[in-house]
């Protein structure tokens, strides 16, 4: 479904319809989208029955069948499971279980990485379950489950980079997932073409659908006026993420100093590099140049920021 400003108020009507009478049997929207402007008719009907009032309905009636959403969700191997078998399979507790069953087989190898660097195996392993999502999951259904992934992605090589140099804190790691999960967004945005060439978007379906956009128009030679609509809202929001992180420089001295600006320098040079290409990210990869890199780590080096 689309993402407008009724949503909310949409998805409330269905929890109270849903919470009016366990004996009701809610109108049902099939398997595609072929059925889904009937049931919504259907289901609207009920929802006044329930004493649901016109905004509410209106709110439902706004919504639309979201085809690249969909088409995400049921590119993942677990969507078939039952609940139960995603929880055993895909959830934290499993996650968490496969993380403690691997420390514990490899305790003496975890154990000396982090008496001689100084990293806990916390990271370590996020990178290792990063490493089999890639192998399992191709699309995305929505920025959260891309954030997620950039969570094990991306975030745990800034979090060694500060243990490594014995400035970890809580509010630094912080500072740090912000810019680590922008520079990931970055390379994603980079590499859409080359992404795609390998079966793969990072592109979150639900912004697909915002802006309109289908996977087919991701395959042309370049983009047209929604793809580039939608790279800018993407490059912004990995802008925010970095200038959201950047005052962690400022807390750091000498060579770790350094490190993190650079990276956030490259960053920041990334984004530069694709509003200068005019968002079109179907017509190669574009990289900075290193005149632009050096500018924007010397700067951001020399603010702090």
């Amino acid at each position: 479904m689309s993402h407008g400003k009724g949503l909310t108020a949409a998805f409330s009507t269905l929890a109270m319809l849903a919470c009016l009478s366990s004996q009701a049997h809610a109108a049902q929207c099939g398997n595609g989208a072929g059925g889904f402007e009937a049931w919504k008719q259907q289901f609207a009907g009920e929802a006044r029955a329930k004493g649901v009032g016109g905004a509410g309905v209106a709110a439902l009636q706004q919504t639309t069948y979201a085809g690249a959403t969909i088409a995400a969700d049921r590119s993942l191997h677990s969507f078939k499971l039952s609940l139960d078998q995603f929880l055993a399979k895909r959830g934290a507790p499993a996650i968490v279980a496969r993380g403690r069953a691997m420390k514990q087989r490899n305790a003496a190898l975890f154990a000396s990485i982090e008496q001689r660097y100084g990293v806990p195996a916390g990271p370590l392993h996020a990178l290792i379950q990063a490493n089999r999502q890639d192998q399992q999951v191709t699309r995305y259904a929505t920025y959260a489950e891309l954030a997620r992934y950039c969570e094990l992605s991306a975030n745990p090589v800034g979090q060694v980079v500060l243990y490594i140099f014995g400035a970890a804190t809580p509010e630094r790691i912080a500072a740090s997932d912000s810019i680590c999960t922008a520079l990931q967004l970055a390379e994603h945005w980079q590499d859409v073409a080359e992404d795609l060439g390998m079966g793969r978007i990072y592109l979150p379906a639900e912004d697909l659908d915002r802006f309109g956009c289908t996977e087919a128009d991701l395959a042309e030679p370049t983009a047209g006026p929604a793809v580039r609509r939608l790279m800018r809202f993407e490059v912004d929001r990995a802008a925010a993420l970095l200038d959201a992180g950047a005052p962690l420089v400022g807390t750091l001295r000498g060579a770790a100093r350094l490190s993190v600006a650079g990276y956030l320098g490259g960053g920041r040079a990334a984004l530069a590099a694709l509003r200068q290409h005019r968002y079109d990210v179907l017509n190669g990869t574009h990289k900075p140049r290193k005149p632009r890199l050096v500018a924007e780590l010397l700067k951001t080096y020399v603010t702090g920021r």
